[in-house]
């Protein structure tokens, strides 16, 4: 038994709720204008869908592997939600005033 832990998986969108309810949603939000939702501070570290399966069959393939062993499955780099608005100027400058803060929690 090996565990491969991921971080805040990020990847293409699958069905229809993905859009709405997960990471995706998010970021429409702040693409829209408007800030996300305050989630007590914590930052994302993100790693995409797709090297998440490939580690994983790694690990399932790998000989040298020991029963027990842990990995963590993420970026060292972290990305505060009130962040993700200038992050993204900074990436697609076609988007204007998006929010650099977040609103209260729900």
């Amino acid at each position: 038994m090996m565990t491969g832990n991921p971080g805040d998986i990020v990847g293409p969108v699958l069905s229809a709720h993905q859009a709405r309810e997960t990471w995706q949603g998010k970021v429409a939000t702040v693409l829209g204008g408007q800030p996300t939702i305050h989630e007590g501070g914590r930052p994302w570290m993100l790693v995409d869908a797709r090297d998440v399966a490939m580690a994983e069959i790694l690990m399932a393939e790998s000989g040298n592997i020991e029963s027990g062993e842990r990995f963590m499955l993420s970026s060292g780099d972290k990305i505060l939600p009130e962040d993700w608005g200038p992050r993204i100027g900074e990436l697609f400058p076609e988007y204007k005033d998006l929010p650099s803060t977040t609103s209260p929690a729900m």
